[in-house]
């Protein structure tokens, strides 16, 4: 099936559904850290796509006798650095800080903002690393908030968000999409590259043409995800509406 992915060098699951995906997800994160010693360093996206992932890990933390993830350094991928009012604080708040309080010692939980964002990566680097990363792909393809044209090389930085980023996240403001914030704050590209394990999920017709073009076309800047193509601890796993929208 990888073949469909002409320039996808990492491992590809497709699944029945989102639920589905989530606990392909939740069963390589505890294959990872399941002989790790210590709070390991994750980078955790926000989005819609991650949720079932974050639903799994809540469930199976909270009911296994022995669940692998008892302590973690959590780095969030991106916020709009509107402290604790900001929509991306809540969204993690709600879907996996707040349910594993007391099962899980978040001895980080970091997010890129005004006020870090210069020293954020040597934060990661001071807490041993990343060890796994959860991401998801934007529909112009871009990772966290690196946009089209956004810097393969870079770091966390401050970004300016496009109108198609703004709309995409009208429903985090109230459905006004003129009252999200113009720029935001994201993890980078090569940041996101060096992570040695990642999970990226991908659901639905509307994800295929973001998911064609990173990895069967040629790298692009215009493309960020394309970035990834060649890395070969990336774990793609989509649904079979998507699977069947790129054969």
């Amino acid at each position: 099936m990888k073949a469909i992915l002409t320039r996808f060098n990492g491992t590809l699951y497709v699944c029945r559904d989102p639920e589905h995906a989530g606990k392909i997800g939740y069963n390589i994160l505890a294959g990872l850290i399941s002989p790790y010693s210590g709070a390991p360093c994750i980078l955790f996206a926000t989005g819609n796509s991650p949720k079932p992932f974050y639903r799994e890990v809540v469930r199976r933390t909270r009911s296994d006798h022995r669940p692998p993830l008892t302590a973690c350094n959590g780095f969030n991928m991106d916020s709009f650095s509107l402290g604790e009012e900001d929509p991306y604080h809540r969204e993690m708040e709600h879907n996996l800080y707040g349910p594993l309080a007391g099962h899980v010692d978040f001895q980080s939980r970091m997010f890129p903002n005004a006020g870090n964002f210069a020293r954020y990566d040597e934060e990661i680097a001071g807490k041993g690393g990343f060890v796994f990363g959860v991401i998801g792909i934007g529909p112009n393809a871009h990772i966290g908030f690196c946009e089209p044209g956004s810097d393969p090389d870079g770091l966390t930085s401050r970004v300016t968000l496009t109108e198609e980023s703004r709309r995409h996240n009208d429903d985090l403001f109230g459905g006004d999409w003129t009252s999200v914030p113009e720029t935001a704050y994201s993890v980078g590209l090569k940041t996101v590259r060096q992570i040695p394990q990642l999970v990226m999920f991908a659901f639905g017709q509307a994800k295929v043409e973001p998911v064609f073009n990173a990895f069967c076309r040629d790298a692009s800047p215009a493309v960020p995800a394309s970035s990834l193509a060649e890395h070969g601890g990336l774990n793609l796993v989509i649904d079979d509406e998507l699977f069947h929208g790129l054969v």
